[in-house]
């Protein structure tokens, strides 16, 4: 093992959340497959050619709140919003495609473990699916409080991803926790700021995994007592550690929308230490 996950292991062993027992299922690590009409605020992300490369969540009839890590380097005209579908290996009745009239970027977004991690895309097709909407109660950041991840990512660390909409169970954890795990793995930047992100998952045993998102997840909806409450950001691995999540109320408060002035219509690329994965 790594020197620096052996830090990371030890920093934050005593403050762990118990891992579960549970099987392991296809899809977000040990996640299980959700019915579209379950989620149908859950949005993909795909290029031009049709690949998928993010999550986004449906806020608003014409908007999408997603990763801004996932929009580096795409203007507007690269990126289309599909909406509908479970399984992105087929087209489904109802599902919509929509390309996007504006991307809209936290300022002060640098990189996805420095906070900001949050970007706004505007549908140049509204989409008629029901919205998430936010958390109302700072109470959903509870510690302990268990939450839903949703995604199309990696089925683990070093697998494929998957075309099925998946979701996950996942505990919020003690910003003491997830203090402790980013200042470990994280170098070059600022100390973690509570107010940017949060985490939730587990540490589990070495050689095994648990529940957690995973690359390809970014972008995607971390749902608390039925509202938004998190952006899925990045992690250290895939179903070893807590993952980190925007925290939407400090960027979006308590209530939908707020007014932003700042628009940009390209995404910047921040750098990303070695050890650290984008969902």
């Amino acid at each position: 093992m790594k020197t620096w996950l052996l830090r990371v292991l030890v920093a934050v062993v005593a403050f762990a959340v118990p891992a579960p027992a549970f099987a392991a299922v296809p899809g977000i690590v040990g996640g299980t497959p959700v019915d579209i009409a379950a989620a149908p605020w859950m949005v993909a992300l795909i290029d031009q050619d049709g690949h998928p490369f993010c999550a986004g969540v449906l806020t608003g009839p014409t908007t999408v709140r997603t990763a801004a890590h996932c929009l580096a380097g795409r203007t507007a005209d690269q990126i289309l919003a599909l909406g509908g579908r479970p399984d992105l290996s087929q087209i489904t009745d109802g599902d919509t495609v929509s390309g996007i009239s504006a991307i809209e970027v936290e300022p002060g977004f640098v990189a996805a473990q420095r906070g900001a991690d949050l970007a706004t895309l505007t549908l140049a097709t509204a989409f008629t699916y029901r919205p998430l909407p936010l958390v109302t109660d700072p109470s959903a950041y509870r510690p302990g409080t268990m939450a839903t991840v949703l995604g199309w990512g990696r089925l683990d660390q070093a697998g494929p991803t998957t075309t099925v909409l998946h979701e996950v169970r996942v505990p919020l954890v003690a910003d003491q926790t997830c203090r402790q795990l980013h200042d470990s793995v994280v170098s070059g930047g600022p100390a973690y700021d509570p107010d940017a992100m949060f985490c939730a998952g587990y540490v589990m045993p070495a050689g095994e995994t648990g529940p957690d998102a995973c690359q390809g997840d970014a972008g995607g909806p971390l749902v608390a007592n039925g509202r938004l409450a998190g952006i899925v950001s990045w992690g250290v691995g895939c179903g070893r550690y807590p993952s980190f999540y925007t925290k939407i109320t400090t960027y979006l408060g308590y209530s939908e929308p707020i007014s932003r002035s700042t628009r940009s219509s390209t995404a910047r690329n921040g750098s990303l230490h070695r050890t650290v994965r984008c969902a």
